[in-house]
């Protein structure tokens, strides 16, 4: 079934200083950049089966040529059930990928303000190399860095 969710523009989601995105996910063969969430500004996906978090602040030294962030986790089972957390903090400037609770990734970003700008993946919309394969469940999106602790255990 090709189901997904669409949440229309709303002021909350316009997320700028601090982030968590939180899923689990038990996904199958996922290809190139398989969406679990996908904000205008921020994306929590798979590369493969290795989780990523992507930010956009063009105005940073580890930003590429698109002004994106890319943090690279590792690979996660397939067909199994794996709970995804990534944070962002402007003031630390830190990146994290939690994989089932555990630190997995992290970065400490410099140069510029450290507020997330403006992301448009929109001319990506019908490419079906972003479609997740597998099942997604309880997709979280805060507007603070809330720790994984607190998310795994809820």
């Amino acid at each position: 079934v090709d189901d997904y969710i669409a949440i229309t523009n709303d002021v909350s989601l316009n997320i700028t200083e601090q982030i968590t995105l939180s899923a689990w996910v038990k996904p199958l063969n996922t290809g190139l950049r398989a969406l679990i969430i996908d904000g205008i500004k921020y994306q929590l996906r798979l590369n493969g089966l290795k989780a990523e978090f992507l930010i956009n602040d063009s105005d940073a030294n580890e930003a590429n040529a698109y002004g994106n962030i890319i943090l690279q986790g590792s690979a996660i089972p397939e067909n199994t059930w794996s709970h995804l957390t990534a944070t962002y903090d402007y003031i630390s400037r830190k990146m994290q990928i939690y994989i089932n609770g555990c630190l997995n990734a992290s970065i400490t970003t410099s140069g510029g303000d450290g507020k997330i700008g403006a992301l448009d993946y929109s001319r990506y919309i019908s490419r079906s190399g972003d479609t997740f394969k597998g099942v997604i469940d309880d997709a979280r999106i805060y507007n603070a860095c809330v720790t994984n602790f607190n998310i795994f255990n809820r």
